[in-house]
């Protein structure tokens, strides 16, 4: 096997750096990378990780994050999800355990196994420790997630989603609620969740939003090296003086570090030059440089120093990335070539470019490779192996090398492929978004067949779809250049020049489409769209229209007409198109949208209105339009029009529930509060997590003092694991009401359970335990709210009161009287009307039905609270009289 690990090497090529001591002497460029990803992980439960392959995921994970995560007492838990020999039925959930416990052995951690009824359960119950016994709290890193999508079922993959969602929002799995009595405490599981996926598979993890809302929220973006960091990355691995590392130490001269930067630097990403460096493309020019050195090392005395020549140029360079994958295979014997390139080429990767896992056994019944032979393609650094489950898998061993092999194989078989066998690819490549590939298809196929019409319009759409408009319109013109006579070719160079904003030539293309098709609606729309943006709207009308007629099916071409003619102040002939859309197709309704916000501009009430009532009327199958004509219809405040189109919503799909939420809040601008609770409550049969609406329903029964109901509906939305504070305030705010004074009590400290900064829970806290007579509880929480140096100047004097009243009713006279006098002397500190958001009224009621208080006494704390909400003038004057005999009274 290779022996990196043990500091033969200071480079690892084209294998990720590892979690060893020689490999964090080692892995430089990424300590801001490593600090910022750091917090983030310390400040969230789940943390998402992406960038492109190649870029050092995995080396910044092993390399920077884990040493650094266990100096704060966590131990990271990678897991892969990969295809097991004999086990396709694992599924997801499988793998992960089997995951963990491959972590447990290889780390040689003490571990307390989890339940594994599910993730929640595991994490509650599992436990790890290292060799000192210290307790160990989990880090999963879910390396190479985009694996998760490819070997996994739908059903599956949910199952896996829907358990993470539970562990990461602390929801008991439904098995476990009714349990009595509940096994486990409140706290909820102590772990961690890391995603390092891959950009390109990025929008896969929407799929998961449904139970993991946020799942993008926390995202942390890998870019590729700065410069800066690339030269650091070159330079200092070569000089580290280490007895762990073996390898000798050697230089780079200032010229080739300088040579290495600008030929890496000006590497392709994408389809512009870029500043920015990939770590796998150097790691591997590092890695060459390095057995260089040690050529040199046995020829020269003094430390070895590698020059600009020692390079090759950019020749040299090109060459060692570009035939990385036929440099060694060249080091085979050429039958043995055969069977490694059917390996990596059929079994490694898919069909989709993807690097696939095999188990050694199924490489040597299929492929016939040997496992002496894998272990030297493993030490040539082709290939990685990973022990599992008693097992060994090989797979390529870097992302980055699938494109060399496949250039590798292309460049085999191109001689044997037809053009169009080269053009369904290029396609298929195309539709995969897999855009650098079919670029690359399509530039052969046209160096093959110079008048290859399709290859140019496929090309030039790519380079346009990215805004690439100087490259699009290079390819079009390269097209007539070459003699190519085609409407479409004339009609995307018109439309490509007409984006870099060059109209005249753009107007001269479309007129030679005309020439070829006299039926080209794209010509006649492109010409439009340059005399719309130029102002002549009589001339886009005229040419808009002859596009329409050509094609009527265009719904796009009745939104640029109809606002063209509102441009030219002529809204009624907008109507009449629109009328003419929905004749054509009722659900080209939906067009409307984009016509009323010209109309809106000008203000144009009635107009849009008719628009409204033409939608309405369409006879569209489509659920949204009726739903945003009857938004459209509330902002005009047309009332029964917008709820009849939002019922015709939900007649369409019963199971919309923002449009009865929707209708709810109309009627709560209306103040129908009976009207709106019985829509919101219909949201909510639909959709039982519906948060807002709750909110909503909260809100409406305080405002009727409809308190039991208050409680009733925030009960309902804590069962539908909706875990929000406000919720528990609402609740104590009609606990405290109903003098349900320990109920309310509960409330806010569940609330401050969730969110203790939260000062809206923690000034109602001190309050209720004051009301509810718990006087320790109240003077010791109205301290700790005391503490925030950013609460206002108003809930100070609230809390300072509280403490007061608090000691008071304990017969801690001299203790009141001493914060008595810190609250005289802070409000003679203040000045001008500061913001009175402290609500007192309770306070007094609370003093005045008290017995515990004399008359006096009670009457003393009452002026008290009169004299805080006092102008600053009068306060001043009433505090230095009410000190005195507050002191007397007490």
């Amino acid at each position: 096997m290779k022996k990196d690990e043990d500091g033969s090497y200071r480079y690892p090529g084209s294998k990720p750096f590892s979690d060893s001591a020689v490999d964090r002497l080692l892995f430089f460029g990424r300590e801001e990378e490593t600090q910022l990803l750091l917090h983030q992980i310390l400040t969230s439960n789940l943390v998402v990780l992406y960038g492109k392959s190649g870029l050092g995921k995995t080396s910044l994970l092993n390399a920077g994050m884990s040493h650094a995560l266990r100096e704060k007492g966590f131990i990271s838990l990678t897991v892969r999800f990969f295809k097991r020999l004999g086990k396709q039925n694992i599924g997801p959930l499988g793998a992960f355990y089997e995951g963990i416990k491959e972590n447990v052995k290889t780390k040689s951690l003490k571990y307390e196994a989890g339940k594994s009824e599910s993730l929640w359960e595991f994490f509650k119950t599992a436990a790890f420790w290292g060799n000192d016994y210290r307790f160990l709290k989990p880090v999963v890193i879910l390396d190479q997630f985009e694996e998760f999508f490819t070997f996994y079922s739908n059903k599956s993959r949910k199952e896996f989603t829907r358990q993470l969602a539970d562990l990461l929002n602390n929801i008991v799995p439904k098995s476990l609620r009714d349990k009595e009595p509940f096994p486990y405490s409140d706290k909820p599981p102590n772990v961690k969740i890391i995603i390092s996926i891959r950009e390109d598979y990025l929008g896969q993890l929407e799929e998961m939003s449904k139970y993991i809302p946020d799942i993008l929220h926390n995202r942390f973006r890998l870019m590729p090296l700065t410069v800066r960091q690339a030269k650091q990355a070159i330079k200092k691995p070569a000089q580290v003086l280490s007895s762990a590392i073996h390898a000798p130490s050697f230089k780079f001269s200032k010229e080739a570090v300088s040579a290495m930067l600008k030929y890496l630097s000006r590497q392709k990403s994408g389809f512009e030059k870029t500043k920015a460096v990939e770590s796998f493309q150097l790691q591997l020019l590092c890695q060459q440089m390095e057995d260089k050195a040690r050529e040199k090392h046995s020829k020269v005395k003094g430390q070895v120093v590698i020059e600009e020549k020692d390079l090759g140029g950019e020749t040299g360079m090109e060459d060692i990335l570009m035939r990385f994958y036929d440099k060694l295979l060249y080091r085979l014997k050429p039958r043995v070539q055969q069977k490694v390139r059917r390996l990596c080429e059929n079994g490694l990767i898919s069909k989709w470019d993807k690097r696939l896992s095999m188990e050694v056994e199924q490489i040597k019944d299929i492929y016939h490779v040997s496992k002496a032979l894998l272990e030297k393609l493993v030490d040539m650094r082709l290939l990685r192996c990973d022990p599992r489950v008693g097992s060994y898998y090989y797979e390529l061993s870097h992302d980055t090398l699938v494109e060399p092999i496949r250039k590798s194989q292309k460049r085999r078989i191109y001689k044997r492929k037809s053009i169009k066998k080269l053009f369904e690819e290029a396609i298929e490549l195309k539709n995969s978004l897999e855009y650098d590939d079919a670029v690359e298809k399509f530039e052969d196929i046209l160096k093959i067949d110079s008048k290859h019409v399709n290859a140019y319009l496929e090309l030039g759409q790519i380079y346009f779809g990215y805004k690439k408009y100087g490259k699009s319109v290079k390819v079009y013109k390269d097209a007539v250049d070459n003699g190519i006579e085609n409407a479409l070719i004339y009609n995307w160079l018109g439309r490509s020049l007409f984006a870099a904003h060059n109209t005249k030539e753009a107007i001269k293309n479309y007129r030679e489409a005309l020439k070829l098709d006299s039926a080209s609606y794209m010509a006649y729309e492109g010409i439009g769209d340059v005399y719309e943006y130029q102002k002549e709207f009589k001339k886009a009308a005229e040419n808009y229209n002859k596009a329409k007629k050509i094609n009527e099916r265009n719904s796009g071409i009745y939104i640029k007409l109809a606002n063209v003619y509102i441009k030219k102040g002529e809204p009624k002939k907008a109507i009449k198109v629109f009328k003419r859309a929905i004749e054509i197709n009722p659900d080209y309704a939906n067009i409307y949208f984009d016509i009323v916000g010209e109309l809106k501009q000008l203000r144009k009430w009635d107009l849009i209105e008719e628009i409204y009532r033409l939608a309405s009327e369409s006879g569209s199958k489509e659920d949204l339009t009726y739903f945003s004509i009857g938004a459209g219809y509330a902002e005009l405040e047309k009332y029964d029009l917008a709820f009849k189109n939002f019922r015709r919503a939900v007649e369409i799909n019963p199971e919309f529930p923002d449009a009865y939420a929707t209708m709810g809040d109309i009627y709560c601008q209306l103040k129908q509060y009976e009207n709106a609770i019985d829509v919101y409550k219909k949201a909510i049969e639909i959709s039982p997590d519906y948060e807002t609406v709750y909110d909503k329903m909260a809100d409406i029964y305080l405002e009727l003092k409809k308190y039991n109901d208050v409680i009733m509906v925030c009960e309902k939305a804590i069962e539908a694991d909706l875990e929000d504070i406000s919720f528990y305030i609402r609740m104590g705010i009609a606990f405290h009401q109903l003098e349900k004074f320990n109920d309310a009590v509960k409330a806010y400290e569940k609330a401050n359970n969730i969110d203790p900064e939260d000062i809206l829970v923690k000034v109602g806290l001190a309050e209720v335990y004051l009301i509810a007579e718990r006087f320790d509880c109240a003077d010791a929480q109205a301290n700790k709210v005391l503490k925030d140096g950013s609460i206002s100047c108003e809930y100070i004097l609230g809390m300072r009161f509280i403490s007061i009243t608090s000691n008071l009713f304990q017969g801690k006279y001299k203790k009141a009287i001493k914060k008595l006098r810190e609250l005289i002397k802070y409000y003679e500190m203040l000045s001008g009307d500061y913001e009175r958001s402290f609500e007192y009224g309770v306070l007094k009621r609370f003093l005045a039905n008290n017995k515990k208080l004399s008359e006096r006494q009670k009457s003393l704390l009452v002026q008290l609270v009169d004299t805080l909400e006092s102008p600053l003038e009068v306060g001043h004057y009433k505090l230095k009289e009410l000190e005195a005999t507050i002191q007397e009274a007490f």
